[in-house]
């Protein structure tokens, strides 16, 4: 009974605290972490997290793109002079 009360005076103690700091204009963790969890989007089936750099994607399609324009330079060559 009596570690019933405690406990729900550390809860109240707890949300006043968050609603001060709303108050101030300050974000507590569990909002912070709801933000995060919010800032990953699902796009075509893959979870997007704006944290993760795009880097080593950008350098499988810069490698591709590249490929696709030797080979149409290959077939254009092919074509004009054969």
């Amino acid at each position: 009974m009596i570690g019933d009360n405690v406990e729900r005076d550390r809860e109240r103690e707890r949300e006043r605290a968050r609603e001060r700091a709303r108050e101030r204009g300050r974000v507590t963790g569990r909002e912070r972490k709801r933000k995060r969890e919010r800032a990953r989007k699902k796009y075509l089936g893959r979870i997007l997290d704006p944290k993760l750099t795009m880097h080593l994607a950008t350098t499988e399609a810069i490698r591709r793109a590249a490929h696709g324009q030797s080979v149409t330079q290959t077939v254009s060559y092919s074509l004009r002079y054969d």
